[in-house]
């Protein structure tokens, strides 16, 4: 078989492998993990939030990543809305404005009321410059939620002029566009907790930013999103993604364990 032929019979391999995980297997299981002292510490910062407080939900990964990152995500948003809090919601991806309001529009959001507990402002290109922006004033940068509705207008937004009335920052990031960027560019000097979610292979990067106290805390991947869902105690959006992971982890192992059997019997029977 020649290199080609092979490669896109692998690529098919895999995808069908993950499509079954999802479709037959995901329903069925539902992964129960020990729970990490990573996740457990952004719970009890969520849980320990005094009454009124603001929290500034940044959605800034885009849909190619929605496997790791949707469950987290959903799960993260959920327990915001549980608490006695208000969420101003904000986006520095292109779409993660569409993501935020599907999230929020699907959820079960317990009496919650838009304008009055959360609102979700959408999406300003701008990266670092918009971030700095909420420094002076929210309105200036985001004069219109993301129903085209006026922002002063908005009851809730009335005594949330600036980031001098955010009380911490949770970033739903994915590669350079939250997270980090929020740590570096708005936490430093105002004493602003900041949380972050982002996929599993990032964690490397935030390990540093963990070890100085500047990031507050964090959830990695499917995994954290899947203990997560434990503590809340809610139906769980990971493990179907997790059984999609799983049969594809153990496909490549197969085909690599075939891979070294063929290489090495051609050894043997070239000798």
């Amino acid at each position: 078989m020649t290199k080609e032929p092979y490669k896109i019979v692998l690529k098919v391999a895999i995808l069908t492998t993950a499509i079954l995980g999802v479709f037959l297997f995901g329903e069925n299981i539902v992964y129960e993990f020990p729970i990490s002292k990573h996740t457990k510490e952004v719970y009890n910062i969520i849980e320990e939030l005094p009454a009124d407080s603001v929290i500034l939900l940044s959605y800034d990964w885009e849909g190619h990543f929605y496997g790791e990152m949707f469950p987290l995500s959903n799960v993260l948003t959920n327990h915001l809305l549980s608490r006695d809090v208000k969420v101003v919601t904000v986006a520095h991806s292109a779409q993660g404005s569409h993501i935020s309001k599907s999230i929020f529009e699907q959820m079960d959001k317990g009496g919650k009321k838009y304008g009055v507990d959360y609102v979700i402002l959408g999406y300003r290109p701008g990266g670092a410059a918009v971030m700095q922006g909420l420094t002076r004033d929210i309105a200036d940068i985001y004069p219109q939620d993301i129903y085209r509705v006026n922002i002063r207008s908005i009851a809730m937004m009335e005594e949330i002029k600036n980031l001098d009335d955010i009380d911490m920052i949770v970033s739903l990031s994915q590669g350079n566009t939250g997270g980090i960027v929020y740590i570096e560019q708005l936490s430093y000097g105002k004493d602003i907790p900041v949380v972050v979610a982002a996929p599993s292979a990032e964690y490397p990067r935030y390990l540093p930013y963990l070890d100085s106290g500047d990031l507050a805390g964090g959830l990695w991947g499917l995994t954290s999103a899947r203990e997560y869902e434990q503590l809340l105690e809610v139906e769980s959006k990971a493990s179907r993604n997790l059984a999609a992971q799983t049969m594809t982890a153990w496909l490549i192992v197969v085909v690599i364990i075939g891979q070294s059997l063929y290489a090495a019997i051609g050894i043997i029977r070239g000798k």
